[in-house]
């Protein structure tokens, strides 16, 4: 049967993925007609963004576009003759979508080079049913709000109109802002076999009323510079991805067991997920997870003051820990800049998990005004001492632990 093109990575589409899917060389009794949650188009359609605007409004769903159907056999397909393919053909489509539809959908586009025509591709544009709806598909002076109705784009009617706005009112703010955020987790390898590693620790930063970025070279470029400053102990950046609401960097070192990720978003959210207990030793130190935090707060704030947005922000801190990792009360020396030492006031009752009844996971969720960015000292020190408390049972005296953070701050990147 093929991969299902509902739960793939569409970075990683295959042509054989939409022959499969499709049919085509099944019987047409077998093929999937167009449907609630499935599209098909011979060309690049004028009116995309009215499909993808139908399909946010409604259940989500699925647009293949280098796929033909007949009208009379209830829209199978029945060929894959594709549409010609251009360097740029994922960001056309991209900014296609993004430039008719307000508010942004939530998709994302896979692009495969045709089997039989190396000029052509067929394009997998995948929509998420969203949580922000109404959205309106806007051209010139044509304004539509559509909905799906079996294998067909309508007018949404008032009643319909009004019910996507309960539902998005039964939302919190917090809420509408993190839902927008991506699936994002980082990579270990054992035995030869990768998979999720449940060992890290993630930072997510998103304005409240949300920032508008272009995400283009000028932008990445940005980006990817702030990174570089910020993160400077970092010497093994090496590779990008591109995707239609972020931009992503990474470091990745198999051999010590070393993942890193930075992400942008088009609405000016920023993300970071680094491996806790990089290496087989697994020991972690806490001033290397305070002064990771203390980077992408800068790098944050740094594209908020481009932006121009000086509004709240939401702040989520998670914390994962698998049985064998150890984290250490330590941080940069105060007198030797490449050693480190004992963090005073800090005294950790559980230094690896061992099976006993503490967590190995939490969360820590808060408000931020734009003042909590420009100086973050005491979140990031509340922060890890809600942490600290819960998974590692620590006892810990807050004035010291602020302290350390104040002088991470001001020493490792203020001077």
């Amino acid at each position: 049967m093929g991969r299902d093109l509902f739960k793939i990575n569409l970075d990683e589409l295959k042509y054989d993925d939409v022959l499969q899917f499709t049919g085509i060389l099944r019987p047409e009794t077998e093929r999937p007609k167009e449907r609630l949650r499935l599209d098909f188009n011979e060309k690049f359609p004028d009116d995309l963004g009215d499909v993808v605007t139908a399909f946010a409004n409604t259940y989500g769903g699925l647009v293949i576009l280098g796929v033909k159907c007949d009208k009379n056999k209830q829209n199978i397909p029945v060929g894959i003759p594709g549409i010609p393919g251009t360097p740029d053909i994922k960001s056309t489509i991209v900014s296609k979508i993004l430039s008719t539809v307000y508010p942004g959908p939530f998709f994302s586009v896979g692009v495969a080079i045709h089997d039989q025509k190396p000029d052509h591709v067929v394009v997998v544009i995948r929509v998420e049913g969203s949580r922000i709806a109404p959205h309106m598909f806007v051209v010139g002076q044509k304004n539509k709000i559509s909905i799906r109705v079996s294998d067909q784009n309508r007018y949404a009617s008032l009643q319909q109109i009004e019910a996507l706005f309960e539902r998005r009112g039964k939302l919190s703010s917090k809420d509408l802002a993190t839902q927008q955020l991506t699936d994002l987790y980082i990579l270990w390898e054992h035995d030869g076999i990768e998979s999720r590693s449940e060992n890290y620790h993630k930072i997510s930063l998103v304005p409240s009323d949300g920032v508008t970025i272009r995400l283009d070279r000028t932008s990445e470029r940005r980006f990817d510079k702030f990174i570089r400053k910020e993160f400077y102990r970092d010497k093994i950046i090496d590779t990008d991805r591109r995707h239609a609401r972020y931009y992503q960097i990474e470091a990745r070192n198999k051999e010590i067991d070393y993942h890193r990720i930075w992400r942008s978003y088009s609405y000016g959210a920023v993300e970071f997920i680094s491996q806790m207990g990089k290496g087989t030793t697994r020991q972690e130190n806490l001033g290397d997870m305070i002064t990771d935090m203390i980077s992408i707060v800068q790098v944050y704030k740094t594209l908020l003051d481009v932006s121009g947005y000086f509004g709240k922000s939401y702040f989520r801190h998670e914390i994962s820990i698998v049985e064998g990792t150890k984290l250490l009360s330590k941080m940069l020396s105060f007198r030797y800049a490449c050693e480190y030492e004992e963090m005073k006031g800090i005294r950790l009752e559980r230094d690896t998990v061992n099976g006993k009844s503490y967590p190995n996971k939490h969360i820590v969720d808060l408000d931020l005004d734009f003042s909590d960015i420009e100086t973050p000292n005491e979140i990031i020190a509340e922060s890890f001492l809600e942490h600290l408390r819960t998974i590692f049972y620590a006892s810990i005296d807050y004035d010291n632990l602020l302290e350390h953070v104040n002088w991470l701050r001001k020493n490792l990147f203020e001077s």
